[in-house]
Parts: C-alpha cells; structure tokens; sequence
C-alpha cells in the first residue's frame, strides 16, 4: 500500500480510521481495463450487501457504534450499490438500501437520501421477494415520519402490515403493530 500511495496511485482518506481509496484517474483507468464489469460489479454488491446487512443488524445492541462507523464509512459503496443494481438486480439495489436506513434514520434523510429510500422500495417491490419489500416499506416509514409526515408513514405501516400478516411473518407484524402504535399516539388517535 505504501509503494502504491508513493507512486501517486491511492490516497488517504480519514484521520480517526485512515483508508485508502483510488484517486478518480486511477479509477477511470481502471475500469477502461476491466473486461469482466459484471463479474466485478457483482463481487462489489455481495461484499458491501454482505458487509451492510451484518452491520445494520448490530446497529440496536453493543456493537452499536462500530456498526454505525462501518456504515457511515461504506455509505458510498453501499449507495453506488443500490443505484447501479436498481434495474439490473433490484434485490442487491433494495438490500443494500436497506442496510444504508439504519445511518439515514440517525442523519434525518436530506432530499437525496429519501429519493434513495424512495428507491429501495421501488426496488423492493421489483424485487418480487416480500420480506424485502415489509422491510422496505417499514424502513421508509420510519424515515418520513422523523419529517413529521405521519399519514405517508401510516400508509406505508398499513400497507406493510398486511403484507406481514398474508405472509405470516409474525415479527415484522409485532414490530408494525408498535410503529402502528406509535403514529396513532403522534397523531393524538388514542383510540386507534
């Protein structure tokens, strides 16, 4: 690595974790060689899919903080997966989506990241696997609630919820029950 950056072919990036990155260049130059794009784009989805959907599910334990560092860290690795794979591949599009909610929950999604909350359910839905497509619409949910847009969460909850319970995937449907619950408190609809 040292022999590479010497040669002006990686950079450092970061001060608290440093890591090495490509410069553009580099990177354009690269690709012009890479014969076997797919191949290669494919080992890139599974790697950060396989990587963000371990880290996402340790976001809500003890390892809470490094999981939140490695996902802030892969943020753009996992983005580039769910816009390149959107069409092609739209279950790597929507689990890498879903591996990013975790970190948009905490930032309060900008304009940019609920269109790619808009995306992952977009391709969710392609993706013709149904757990995905709960779990999509209850991340989202989440997220546009945080924008004070409880009819939109709703919708999406409901929606989810019915999904969970034609498939019987009972902890999704506890888990939109308690968000359920939630958006009602929110709205004042005590008795709901």
């Amino acid at each position: 690595l040292d022999g590479l950056r010497a040669k002006a072919l990686l950079q450092i990036d970061g001060d608290e974790e440093p890591r090495f990155s490509l410069y553009e260049s580099v990177r354009a130059f690269a690709a012009l060689q890479n014969h076997d794009r797919e191949a290669a784009a494919q080992r890139h989805a599974d790697f950060f899919i396989e990587g963000g959907t371990c880290h996402a599910a340790k976001v809500d334990g003890p390892e809470a903080p490094a999981a939140i560092r490695w996902l802030k860290a892969e943020r753009e690795n996992l983005t580039a997966v769910a816009r390149r794979r959107a069409e092609s591949h739209p279950l790597d599009a929507a689990r890498a989506g879903l591996a990013l909610s975790p970190i948009l929950a905490l930032d309060g999604p900008p304009a940019s990241e609920a269109e790619l909350l808009d995306a992952t359910l977009h391709a969710a839905r392609a993706s013709g696997d149904p757990e995905i497509l709960v779990r999509a619409l209850r991340s989202r949910a989440f997220a546009i609630l945080q924008h004070g847009r409880t009819d939109d969460a709703l919708a999406d909850i409901e929606e989810g919820l019915a999904l969970a319970r034609q498939l019987g995937l009972r902890r999704h449907e506890g888990a939109l029950l308690i968000d359920a619950g939630h958006v009602h408190l929110r709205k004042g609809a005590l008795d709901r």
